[in-house]
Formats: C-alpha cells, sequence, structure tokens
C-alpha cells in the first residue's frame, strides 16, 4: 500500500483540513518518530515525508536510508540543521507558505 505523505512533529488542523481536502493520503506519526515508527507508518512506499518540527531533522536520514527516492519536505518556522540540508527537497516556512498551497502545489506533485 502507498501512502502518499507521513507526517512527523504534528499535524495542524489546518494542515489536516488542506492533506484532506486535496486528497492527500497521510499518516501522521505522533510524538517522537524513531526508524520502528516510520517502518510501521509505511515510509518504504511513502511518496514524501514532512517534518513540521525539526526538532525531529534526525527522521530525514533515517527515512532515506528506508526509502531514498521519498521526497522529504520541512514544514517549519525553525532553521534546517546542517546535517540534513542535502537529504532535504524542500525547506518551506508555514509563515510564507500556506498549508493548502503546500499540500496543492507541493505535496500532490511530488
Amino acid at each position: 500500500m502507498t501512502t502518499d505523505a507521513l507526517v512527523v512533529g504534528g499535524v495542524s488542523t489546518a494542515l489536516r483540513q488542506a492533506f484532506t481536502e486535496a486528497g492527500i493520503d497521510f499518516v501522521a506519526i505522533d510524538g517522537v518518530a524513531t526508524g520502528t515508527r516510520l517502518v510501521d507508518a509505511g515510509i518504504e512506499a511513502a511518496q514524501t515525508l514532512v517534518v513540521t518540527d525539526l526538532d525531529q531533522a534526525t527522521v530525514i536520514p533515517v527515512a532515506k536510508d528506508h526509502n531514498p527516492g521519498v521526497t522529504v519536505i520541512t514544514y517549519d518556522e525553525q532553521s534546517l540543521p546542517e546535517f540534513a540540508t542535502a537529504q532535504t527537497d524542500f525547506a518551506l516556512d508555514p509563515a510564507l507558505f500556506s498549508p493548502e498551497w503546500l499540500a496543492t502545489e507541493v505535496v500532490t506533485k511530488a
């Protein structure tokens, strides 16, 4: 089974609504995302990983180990840690990009 997106770091009501309205099949991983939790959530078949809390940026290389083709999007106001920049496809600030824009212009086209 393929999941359009895994979301790590919390899903706001606005983001949840935008993904639902765009028809994006997503799984939210609440709490700390470990390798085991990523696998259980379906990272190996996911098209996109959205990280909404960069305190969990360590999940990015772990996700890429399990699925080298996954598109990684960070969606947080914090700066992306340097170790994760090479493996991140899009680093977006929610103050500049709405949840609807993220859903329709990035996730659905990833």
